[in-house]
């Protein structure tokens, strides 16, 4: 006599065998599909600590489709940071012949950051169709950018932040604050713009002018409690235009170039392309 459980094992082994090894075959690739997921996952978050320290962080792989992770397809790779402190931003590229790894999109969301010291409200970037060493990202444990086209970025800085770059960059200002609105940026404190140091306000619009540097324009100014003649004026303006040129306060260089600036309460938006460098050295 023949029990049930025999006849459930017979009734197992009647399944044709190919289907057993194609069941076997589809969990392998989930798994290992998600083990390269993982590690890359792992790999970029300990490379980005080695320059984005303390906050938190986060890196996540999503691939395209399920096959993605196994060919090294992503659809993108997202970076979220917040309460982190950077001093720059290594990010450049090293071209070479090398199994590549693709992602559609580069995503950074960082907010509330610390930037080369100035305090950053948020940063955001999206670096299209990024292509890196798999070989050295999955077995190495390192991050090889090997070409990547122009994206966008957005950098938005408040109030805060402001004041710490011309506390930082102008030594002939003393005491600034710092006022943002729509229409206009206001800084008031003592300037040493001649001889002594008096009170000052300055307001002014801010904007980018077509080689990508910044242009301070409409700029009022009062000093010592009178209307400033046009000599101070200029004088004023060979201070401010160097002390908020992002890419040298940031040390930005060619990563980030600046094309419109929007002034919002209390905080000041700037929005440019990405264009990642050519590493200069060796790889990383």
């Amino acid at each position: 006599m023949i029990s049930s459980g025999e006849k459930a094992l017979d009734r197992k082994s009647d399944i044709p065998l190919d289907w057993k090894d194609a069941a076997i075959a589809f969990f392998s690739l989930v798994i290992v599909s998600g083990a390269m997921e993982s590690r890359l996952e792992g790999v970029a978050t300990h490379r980005l600590r080695q320059f984005i320290h303390g906050g938190q962080l986060q890196v996540d792989v999503a691939p395209r489709g399920f096959f993605g992770a196994l060919i090294g397809q992503a659809y993108a790779i997202k970076i979220t940071g917040s309460g982190n402190r950077i001093n720059d931003i290594p990010l450049d590229l090293a071209p070479g012949h090398a199994l590549s790894g693709t992602a559609r999109q580069l995503n950074i969301n960082l907010d509330n950051f610390n930037l080369a010291g100035i305090p950053v409200k948020r940063l955001k970037a999206n670096v299209p169709f990024v292509h890196l060493d798999l070989n050295q990202a999955l077995f190495d444990g390192h991050i090889r950018l090997m070409s990547a086209k122009t994206g966008q970025a957005e950098l938005v800085i408040g109030r805060a932040g402001l004041q710490a770059i011309l506390k930082r960059e102008v030594s002939a200002l003393k005491g600034v604050r710092v006022e943002v609105t729509p229409n206009y940026l206001q800084i008031t404190g003592n300037a040493s713009l001649w001889l002594i140091a008096e009170p000052f306000q300055a307001r002014f619009n801010l904007n980018v002018d077509p080689d990508g540097g910044l242009a301070v324009e409409n700029l009022q100014l009062m000093v010592g409690g009178q209307k400033a003649g046009p000599l101070l004026i200029q004088k004023m303006e060979t201070i401010m235009i160097p002390a908020l040129n992002l890419q040298s306060v940031f040390g930005l260089g060619e990563l980030f170039q600046p094309k419109t600036i929007t002034l919002e309460h209390q905080k000041v938006k700037v929005s440019g392309s990405v264009r990642v460098p050519v590493q200069k050295g060796g790889h990383p």
